[in-house]
């Protein structure tokens, strides 16, 4: 059993760090590679980011550190369903309402939704239900969502204490899972469909990955994290491919130095706000930022510059939802729940973990 560290837990920069380069690889790689699949961008191109999708790979490590981290310092579990409540949904409340509305007014051929689909949307789980999302990206959500759930019931069970081996039976899990259901019979059910989803049988090992390092970071190292860590990049490597195991093994490089002085010192501060966006960036830059790039190619047929100003149109949406709405929505429901629950004072948003989706990812997403 792992046991927690006494020392207190101070804001990890590096972590905003990770969370800005894993945002500008996404929006990189939707931009570039992804605009030129559904769209066609104008000849002249300098670079395509074909492969810059996998920071959603990071992002979902990310979230597995953060997520732990969060619980272990949680002392009932209502504060973390406010805290995750009050990041996660006024902001995403407010951008679904954006690009919807813009998309609707402007135009975006193969993505526009109806009404009903945005009304859908706001619940954040799509599961097995036929409605379009207004955004591509918020698949990425649902699956941090279902994350949460299962974290947060651990945490309940007191099970966390003993992470280890239940993260390494998880991942087993999800080896083994098919055969389970067809030895069931239950293969092509309805439960057997949202079991994979709530589990994240998919992207567990992405989460595991967050997880074991956390462990190793901040409690007593345990040879169960080693063990989690190999079946991880076991289970990517049989899913995907070496060089996306590859891949995952680079980003796990800065998790194993994290907290170290000298990482601190790479904090550089554009990249640690651009981190502190990166929720409401992820979510505005894909279908607002095709908009933009569109209208561009009506008065230029230079890429460069078409991608330049969406660009900047995305990162300065982000900044203002950031600060107009994301954290006043956070002090604001954070300060209320303080008060109701008297005995508690209100938790200061600046010290809470920020969400770590954030993202997005597969080049078959919407």
């Amino acid at each position: 059993m792992d046991e927690i560290k006494t020392p207190k837990q101070e804001r990890l920069l590096e972590l905003d760090v990770l969370r800005g380069l894993a945002a500008l690889s996404v929006l990189a790689y939707h931009f570039t590679h992804r605009y030129g699949m559904i769209y066609k961008h104008e000849p002249g191109l300098w670079m395509n980011f074909r492969h810059a999708h996998y920071g959603v790979e990071l992002f979902f490590m990310i979230s597995g550190f953060v997520i732990l981290m969060t619980l272990d310092k949680t002392r009932r579990g209502l504060d973390f369903i406010v805290g995750r409540f009050s990041r996660l949904y006024p902001v995403f409340w407010t951008t679904l309402a954006i690009t919807f509305t813009l998309v609707s007014l402007v135009g975006l051929p193969g993505r526009e939704a109806s009404f009903s689909d945005a009304l859908a949307n706001l619940s954040m789980v799509r599961g097995s239900f036929k409605f379009r999302y207004v955004d591509g990206v918020y698949w990425t959500l649902e699956r941090e969502l279902f994350f949460y759930v299962v974290m947060l019931a651990l945490y309940w069970l007191k099970g966390l204490r003993w992470i280890g081996p239940i993260v390494i039976a998880w991942i087993g899990l999800s080896f083994v899972q098919y055969d389970i259901a067809s030895f069931f019979g239950i293969q092509k059910t309805l439960f057997y469909a949202w079991l994979k989803l709530i589990l994240n049988t998919k992207y567990i090992h992405l989460f595991a990955l967050g997880i074991a390092f956390y462990c190793i970071h901040r409690r007593k190292p345990s040879v169960l994290n080693y063990v989690i860590l190999l079946l991880a990049y076991t289970k990517q490597w049989v899913d995907h491919s070496w060089q996306t195991t590859l891949m995952l093994v680079v980003f796990s490089v800065p998790f194993v130095f994290i907290g170290r002085p000298w990482m601190k010192k790479l904090s550089w501060r554009p990249l640690v706000y651009l981190g502190g966006i990166s929720y409401s960036l992820y979510l505005v830059h894909q279908n607002i930022g095709y908009v933009v790039i569109r209208q561009m190619y009506r008065i230029t047929d230079n890429p460069q510059l078409a991608i330049a100003v969406a660009l900047v149109a995305v990162l300065s949406l982000a900044a203002l939802i950031h600060h107009a709405v994301e954290k006043p929505s956070i002090r604001l429901i954070r300060s209320w729940y303080g008060r109701w629950k008297k005995d508690d004072p209100p938790v200061d948003a600046s010290s809470t973990p920020r969400l770590e989706t954030e993202n997005h990812a597969l080049p078959d997403t919407e």
